[in-house]
């Protein structure tokens, strides 16, 4: 299934991966890439599991735009001193110039989310969420679970697809029904 077919339902059926399938929450790459808190070793290890297992990854396209979001806030964060991404929002918000500062450390950190994202060449499917099947699940996720846009689109994704296995970081999504979180870290996750 090439990246970004919007035909996913159909080609999740009628496709042979070859290996094992698993979801991603945007929590994952962003816990690798960008290095948060102590989730980076657990990130790093599972990742290395599902390179050497041959996994087949699947994401919303939305992760992009999101890890495009998260890379901004953070290199913003970290290069003005902010206490959080909120108060990192906030600058942006207020001079939204201040982000050519980092316009250098902005492109190499994409540049190993796309570096990252090339150890599964051949075994990263991008989903692009507007299937009516899909679009219904999400809007079905997001009301039942009370979950943000970004959250309800991962899930309601993978939930319309009948696939069950996510790796992630979101300690929130242990109160969803049905779901398996791969990730050694969520255990902890509060």
């Amino acid at each position: 299934m090439p990246s970004g077919n919007n035909t996913f339902l159909k080609h999740l059926i009628e496709d042979d991966f070859l290996g094992p399938l698993i979801f991603w929450d945007t929590s994952f790459p962003a816990a690798i890439i960008l290095e948060v808190g102590d989730r980076p070793t657990a990130a790093i290890h599972f990742a290395e599991k599902l390179i050497k297992n041959k996994t087949h990854i699947v994401f919303s396209t939305h992760l992009c735009t999101e890890m495009f979001n998260l890379i901004v806030i953070n290199k913003v964060k970290n290069g003005e001193g902010a206490a959080s991404n909120n108060e990192a929002k906030k600058l942006l918000d207020k001079n939204p110039s201040i982000i050519s500062s980092y316009q250098q450390e902005i492109e190499n950190t994409i540049k190993a989310f796309q570096e990252f994202l090339g150890k599964f060449a051949g075994r990263f499917h991008s989903v692009l969420p507007t299937e009516p099947t899909v679009a219904t699940s999400i809007l079905e996720t997001k009301s039942k679970y009370s979950l943000s846009a970004g959250d309800a689109i991962h899930i309601g994704t993978m939930l319309a697809s009948q696939q069950r296995d996510i790796v992630g970081f979101d300690g929130h999504f242990k109160r969803i029904d049905g779901i398996n979180i791969w990730s050694e870290f969520a255990k902890s996750v509060k």
